[in-house]
C-alpha cells in the first residue's frame, strides 16, 4: 500500500511538475502564469471521478481542493521534494474517494 501510495504522488508529480510545467516555463510564460496553470490543470483532472459515478457537488470540492493543493504544492516541493511527494502519496492512498 505505501509503494501504491508513493507511486501516485510520483507520478502526479511527473505529469503536472515535469511535463506541465516545463513545457510551460519552455514557452516563455511568466513564473506566475505557471503556477497559476499548472494549478488549474492539476484541479481539473480531478473531474474525471465524474465517470466514476461521484456526486457531482462532491466532485466540484475535489476540483477547488486539489487546485489549492496544486498552488501549495508548486511552493513547497522546491524547498522539501521527496519528503513532500511520500507524504501526498501516502494521503492519496488514505483519503476516501468521494461518494
Amino acid at each position: 500500500m505505501l509503494v501504491a501510495g508513493v507511486l501516485v504522488g510520483f507520478c502526479a508529480e511527473t505529469l503536472f511538475r515535469g511535463i506541465l510545467l516545463r513545457g510551460m516555463r519552455a514557452d516563455g510564460r511568466t513564473e506566475a502564469i505557471v503556477a497559476i496553470g499548472t494549478s488549474l490543470v492539476f484541479g481539473l483532472f480531478h473531474l474525471t471521478n465524474i465517470i466514476t459515478g461521484s456526486p457531482v457537488p462532491a466532485v466540484l470540492n475535489q476540483v477547488l481542493l486539489a487546485t489549492m493543493t496544486g498552488a501549495i504544492l508548486y511552493v513547497i516541493i522546491p524547498l522539501l521534494g521527496l519528503v513532500v511527494l511520500v507524504t501526498v502519496g501516502i494521503r492519496d492512498r488514505h483519503t476516501p474517494s468521494p461518494a
